[in-house]
């Protein structure tokens, strides 16, 4: 099973939400399941807290099925794959400029390497 961060710390509410998330993701074990019992014994608002997780990420995933929502979720999409290539583009511009410019540098110093070569040869 995968384990749950400390819980001193840490409120029921988010154990709550720890432990849904392992059982939606099917990765709550017999140890696991044998914890989850545990904790509901030590307070029984904790099945509660537990039961209001779960249904809140029902309803999470039925908004997810209907039209409105994937339409709005392929917009901000699309809006993002806008935003991602002018931030790119803008990126890309001044790189192409870095290179130039290494690379103008790169051949003068090679040329000056050559030329102080050649007169220690010559």
């Amino acid at each position: 099973m995968a384990q749950l961060k400390p819980q001193e710390s840490r409120t029921a509410a988010e154990i709550a939400v720890d432990f849904m998330i392992l059982h939606v993701e099917g990765r709550l074990d017999e140890a696991g399941e044998v914890e989850l019992i545990r904790w509901f014994e030590q307070d029984p608002s904790h099945q509660r807290l537990f039961q209001n997780a779960m249904i809140s990420w029902w309803d999470l995933e039925n908004q997810g099925l209907q039209p409105e929502i994937a339409e709005l979720r392929a917009e901000a999409l699309q809006a993002y794959g806008r935003a991602s290539q002018q931030r790119w583009r803008r990126f890309r511009r001044p790189l192409r400029r870095a290179w130039l410019v290494g690379a103008v540098a790169l051949g003068l110093a090679v040329a000056g390497l050559a030329a102080v070569l050649l007169r220690l040869a010559g």
